[in-house]
């Protein structure tokens, strides 16, 4: 779901010499694990996102509960 909502916004992360025109391509988030943790009624989604032709990692804390999370949620879940 989230590669096809980035597919308007692309990246220019590829050139071609010797022009150097850059190449837009959209970025593909892969997802690796899900992890849900029901004491704190929390999903932390672990991937990769290739955006261009670079890779970054991406940790994403949902919220499942209709309870505000802190910025001290992701540390909580983490411990």
């Amino acid at each position: 779901m989230a590669t096809v909502i980035s597919i308007p916004f692309l990246a220019d992360g590829f050139d071609i010499p010797p022009t150097m025109t850059p190449i837009p391509l959209p970025c593909i988030y892969i997802c690796f694990s899900a992890i849900f943790i029901k004491q704190l009624n929390l999903v932390i989604v672990i991937g990769l996102a290739l955006r261009g032709i670079w890779p970054w990692p991406v940790v994403l804390f949902v919220n499942c509960s209709s309870t505000p999370a802190s910025y001290l949620t992701p540390l909580i879940a983490a411990l």
